[in-house]
Formats: structure tokens, C-alpha cells, sequence
């Protein structure tokens, strides 16, 4: 078998449009369970909001949630890696966000916390599928985070680029899609995970495949022996990729793992 792992994003790769997960890709990631591959969620999602998938497809294997900054194994949730955001940088990233009235939240492990009531957190809610907690800067200025995220809908791009510049070197900034940015601890993303995961798993990184849609994927696809782009994905991704599998709702997943695990 020329590669024993393949690492999933969830949104607009293993889930369609409608954020259905669909039969042919649950069957696939089975058969590449049971072919003797390592099967891995990489995910901006938190565990809680993630870890449905492994269970609704009824495959054990690795979890990587918050952007990379957390590693469990699925089911048992044994923690693998975890990495987590510096405080002085999480009060001046809060601080910043609020001064410019842009909404973020604040996840440490499942939970995610964020300061007011509003559109942009019920939005997150209904996402994750759970509530957030409502908490002061000064409750959240005293905990430890593993993401941050900012929900700008429309202007993603824009605020991110000002957020790098302003926070530059201190945290991983990135466009999750034209709705959310992912704030990780600095040179921590999808791609640095995903190799420390293949590690513990005693596989070659070029034994990796990585299958994504978004800006924040294309560290993972370029990490890996093989980066697949959804044919949904953004032009960025897209240009990073080695292969262009069909869309999240053409089943590219099935695709991908029928051709380069399965070898059919």
C-alpha cells in the first residue's frame, strides 16, 4: 500500500453542500479502514463538533480538531498533542478585536466562549451544534485557549490581512472560509499536525494523503505525499494541490480513496 493515511477535512470535502455526510463517503472511509489504512478528521471544528462523523461512520482512528492545535484518538479521545495559544497574545488579540467591534470567540478543547450575544454567535452555535458560553474579557483574559476565531462574513479576507500584520509571528492567521478566520498558536496548522500525527503512527509523511477545500487545508495538502483539492475549493487551494478530486458532492472523497488506497 504506497499510502497508509489519509487526512479528511470535514467542511466542503467530506460533507456535501447541504452538510450532509453521505453514504459513499462513509462506506469509503470503511473500506480504507478495513484495508489497513489510518483514517484521520482534520478539522477547525472542536472535538465535540467533530467527532460525530468518525461515530455516525462507525470508524475508530485520529482526531485533529482546532485547526491542528489538538490530536485525540477517536474513540477513546486519548490526547496525542495539544497546543495551546500564548495568553499575553490572547488579551491583545481580544483587546484589538474588540476595539474594532469585529465578534470572535475563544475555544479550549469543546468549549468556545465569547463575550456577547449576537448574530455572529448564534451563527457559531448553530455550526458547532452546541451553545457557546457568554463570559467577561476578564474571565477569559485567566483561561487557556487552543484557537481563536473571528466571524466576519463577507470580510474574512480584509480582516485577516490586518490581523496578520498587526500580530505578525505571534499566531497562525488564515481564512477558514468567507466567513471565518482561524487564529492558531504560532507554527501550528494543519500541515504541522498532521506530521507529528503520521509520527506517532510510524508513517512516512509521503505515505500521507490530505484531502481539503480551504485556504486553511492547503498546509496539510502541502505537508503531505499527496495534497488533494475538493474541485470545490478556492483558487488557492486548488493551485496547492497535486490532484483535483471531484466536488464534495460529486463524492470526491470516495474517489480519492478508491484510487489511492484502495488502488482500484
Amino acid at each position: 500500500m504506497k499510502y497508509r493515511m489519509i487526512a479528511l477535512d470535514i467542511d466542503g470535502t467530506l460533507l456535501t453542500s447541504a452538510r450532509k455526510l453521505p453514504k459513499e463517503h462513509i462506506d469509503a472511509m470503511r473500506a480504507a479502514v478495513a484495508a489497513g489504512a489510518h483514517v484521520m478528521i482534520a478539522t477547525g471544528r472542536p472535538y465535540r463538533a467533530a467527532s460525530w462523523v468518525l461515530q455516525t461512520a462507525g470508524v475508530e482512528g485520529l482526531l485533529l480538531s482546532v485547526g491542528g492545535s489538538l490530536i485525540h484518538r477517536f474513540p477513546s479521545e486519548e490526547l496525542l498533542v495539544e497546543f495551546c495559544l500564548d495568553s499575553s497574545f490572547v488579551r491583545d488579540f481580544m483587546d484589538y478585536c474588540t476595539q474594532k467591534g469585529w465578534f470572535f470567540h475563544c475555544i479550549h478543547g469543546s468549549e468556545f466562549n465569547y463575550t456577547r450575544v449576537c448574530e455572529e454567535s448564534i451563527l457559531t452555535d448553530h455550526y458547532f451544534g452546541y451553545p457557546g458560553r457568554v463570559r467577561t474579557l476578564e474571565e477569559m483574559a485567566g483561561m487557556t485557549f487552543h484557537k481563536g476565531n473571528v466571524v466576519a462574513q463577507g470580510r474574512t479576507h480584509e480582516i485577516a490581512k490586518i490581523l496578520q500584520e498587526r500580530f505578525d509571528g505571534r499566531a497562525v492567521i488564515q481564512v477558514a472560509d468567507d466567513v471565518v478566520i482561524d487564529v492558531t498558536p504560532a507554527g501550528v496548522d494543519k500541515g504541522h499536525s498532521i506530521a507529528l500525527a503520521a509520527e506517532r503512527l510510524g508513517v512516512d509523511i509521503s505515505e500521507v494523503i490530505a484531502v481539503g477545500d480551504a485556504d486553511s487545508d492547503i498546509s496539510m495538502l502541502r505537508a503531505a505525499g499527496l495534497g488533494v483539492c475538493m474541485a470545490n475549493g478556492t483558487p488557492n487551494t486548488l493551485a496547492a494541490a497535486d490532484y483535483i478530486a471531484p466536488s464534495n458532492d460529486e463524492f470526491g472523497v470516495r474517489e480519492v480513496i478508491e484510487r489511492f488506497i484502495l488502488e482500484k
